[in-house]
């Protein structure tokens, strides 16, 4: 059996937040002494959305996106929307990035198995490829393949 090593680029978690993203991200930045990220708003990358949703005004100007390494540990940051039904306390994913298409859609179709999929694995302009999930355990997942990194 092959390591998956071979094909995951890399793997990281992801925090989300209720609206309130960006304070916590340039408070975190200060607490590891990081550079201040850059921030992708909701409204700035709409077009990246695997379906053309309409953004709620509130939500236009949230954190879509933002990253620090940590500890030389990449953690993802962004703004839940509403309709994901925010929980404080149980407000990360875990995140794969491949650079496969088919490897990504294994362990995507893989780990969908008596779980539920909140976003399909589909084409997306942020990742190429992007799903999101909750597996059968109940820890939520990002899928992704980066097919030009």
């Amino acid at each position: 059996m092959k390591c998956i090593r071979q094909y995951i680029m890399s793997l990281c978690v992801t925090v989300q937040f209720n609206g309130n993203c960006r304070e916590a991200v340039l408070f975190y930045a200060r607490a590891f002494k990081q550079e201040i990220p850059l921030f992708l708003t909701y409204e700035e990358g709409k077009s990246s959305l695997p379906c053309e949703c309409k953004i709620p005004d509130k939500m236009k100007s949230r954190v879509m996106h933002s990253r620090l390494n940590i500890a030389g540990t990449p953690v993802d940051f962004c703004d839940l929307p509403e309709a994901f039904g925010f929980m404080q306390g149980s407000n990360m994913f875990l995140s794969a990035s491949y650079k496969e298409y088919d490897k990504a859609k294994k362990v995507f179709d893989f780990l969908k198995q008596d779980g539920e999929v909140d976003v399909p694995f589909t084409q997306t302009g942020v990742d190429k490829y992007y799903g999101i999930l909750e597996d059968k355990f109940h820890v939520q997942w990002i899928i992704n393949a980066q097919l030009n990194y």
